[in-house]
């Protein structure tokens, strides 16, 4: 990025290798696979995993100790679902669903009556909504994502309110008892990523962040349109452009502002 080479990405014992060919990814597993073994430490053989991501889907080999490491088109990462079409669909997918299970163990609790409907959702907000939301800030959302996360926001309206979509009442109706915007969840969503887009502009140009944000690629891409990036989808909700934002952020209150009626709760 910007003439910097990344190849690797570290949390504790969790380590991301990338190359751009199999030959420099092979290169690199080796050589930690070296290194590792110098200090008395093995690789995981099981539990390492090689992901390609492109949009031709190919076999591809990656060994250690002449040992072929499995090929998957998924896997979780710190948390995050990452697939090999690089997009946020699948963890979003797998967010709402384990929310949507937390959820429905707390069904004693949406059916009891002694419990206020603002207890009611204040546990929503604290036990729930943070699952489905972990590592929102990162998401790049098309139109499908926005519908299944307004859609999620729905069903957990109802089942706090104990309303079935039997009963044939409308998600307007459901948000006004509730109080909430029908899109609350993407509301929280987009004011999250535009406040972590603030953060990463006022980091130090040598943050990986901020020059990832900046970073160009300059490899050839793909016919058709291109897919758009997340600083662009969160730049252009805040009705700015890059440079303009560049400069806005260091301007704490002028960038909320530039948010203002995003996060309607």
């Amino acid at each position: 990025m910007n003439g910097r080479r990344l190849s690797n990405l570290r949390f504790a014992d969790d380590i991301d290798l990338m190359g751009e060919t199999v030959d420099e990814a092979q290169d690199i597993v080796q050589r930690v696979h070296q290194c590792s073994q110098r200090h008395g430490l093995e690789i995981s053989k099981e539990k390492t995993k090689v992901l390609l991501v492109t949009k031709e889907t190919r076999e591809i080999t990656i060994n250690i100790d002449d040992q072929k490491l499995e090929q998957v088109s998924h896997f979780k990462y710190l948390g995050t679902e990452v697939s090999d079409q690089n997009r946020s669909s699948t963890d979003i997918r797998c967010r709402t669903a384990q929310a949507l299970a937390a959820c429905s163990k707390l069904r004693n609790v949406w059916r009891n009556s002694g419990i206020s409907l603002k207890t009611k959702l204040r546990m929503l907000d604290s036990l729930v909504i943070p699952i489905a939301l972990y590592g929102c800030e990162t998401w790049t959302l098309n139109k499908a994502d926005i519908d299944r996360l307004q859609a999620f926001g729905m069903k957990c309206l109802r089942a706090v309110l104990n309303t079935s979509w039997r009963d044939h009442i409308t998600n307007q109706v459901i948000a006004t008892r509730a109080e909430r915007s029908e899109k609350f969840v993407v509301n929280i969503v987009q004011y999250r990523q535009h406040a972590w887009l603030g953060h990463v502009l006022r980091m130090d140009g040598n943050r990986l962040p901020k020059m990832s944000v900046q970073a160009h690629a300059h490899s050839n891409r793909y016919r058709g349109r291109p897919r758009k990036s997340w600083v662009d989808t969160v730049v252009e909700r805040s009705g700015l452009d890059l440079e303009t934002a560049v400069h806005t952020a260091y301007d704490r209150t002028k960038w909320r502002q530039c948010s203002s009626g995003a996060y309607d709760h």
